[in-house]
């Protein structure tokens, strides 16, 4: 009798350890999106070493021409905070709106740091491991612009609060001859001072407008 109790109860346990488990996954994995006209939503890539993912909206451009590329790198977050998880929302749609204008392809990219936190209230950062996410992006940049055909003479970088820190500290700073032209807008980083640089940067710290010789307001 004792024997088919512990049984019982082992099994018991085993029950709620997977329904816990179940649990844990639901709050981590979020819901994809639906394609449509405007865009492709939640794209997975890899590098080999890490994986995250990205959004392609291109409904506006005209694939005739030319089309360049605008990478967008937001701030620091958590949970499902981070203008990423809403491709529908009036931000990134805006955003799409005025690149497509230009006949930019705008894709907003997840730090690699998001897939691997282990609950939806982990901060998320483009700065806590920045050679990383760096060395992740460069490969993500590089297959965009082989498979989505764009021209690597318009790439622009445009980034918030810690995103704006990842361009500035790593994606120009670090091998970034594979970019053959356009630019970079940055917003809030660590400071107010505004720099101007061959990329068109503007808006970093003192420190790095010093970095790339140009003296802060």
């Amino acid at each position: 009798m004792g024997a088919v109790r512990g049984r019982r109860m082992l099994r018991t346990v085993g029950v709620l350890l997977l329904a816990a488990a179940l649990i844990l996954v639901a709050a981590v994995v979020r819901p994809r999106a639906q394609d449509d006209a405007q865009g492709r939503y939640f794209q997975d890539f890899s590098d080999g070493q890490r994986t995250s993912r990205y959004h392609v909206l291109d409904g506006g451009v005209d694939r005739s021409r030319p089309v360049g590329v605008a990478f967008f790198f937001d701030g620091d977050s958590t949970g499902e905070d981070a203008w990423f998880w809403n491709p529908y929302g009036a931000q990134i749609r805006a955003m799409a709106a005025e690149v497509n204008r230009r006949n930019l392809v705008l894709v907003p990219v997840l730090s690699p740091e998001a897939e691997e936190a282990e609950n939806p209230d982990d901060q998320i950062t483009w700065w806590l491991r920045q050679r990383d996410d760096g060395a992740w992006f460069r490969a993500l940049a590089r297959h965009l612009l082989r498979t989505e055909h764009l021209d690597a003479s318009r790439l622009w970088l445009t980034g918030y609060s810690g995103g704006a820190d990842f361009i500035t500290d790593e994606a120009l700073a670090r091998d970034s001859g594979w970019i053959r032209g356009g630019g970079a807008t940055i917003v809030a980083v660590s400071g107010g001072a505004a720099a101007l640089s061959p990329l068109m940067i503007a808006g970093g710290s003192s420190e790095e407008a010093l970095r790339y010789g140009v003296a802060p307001d």
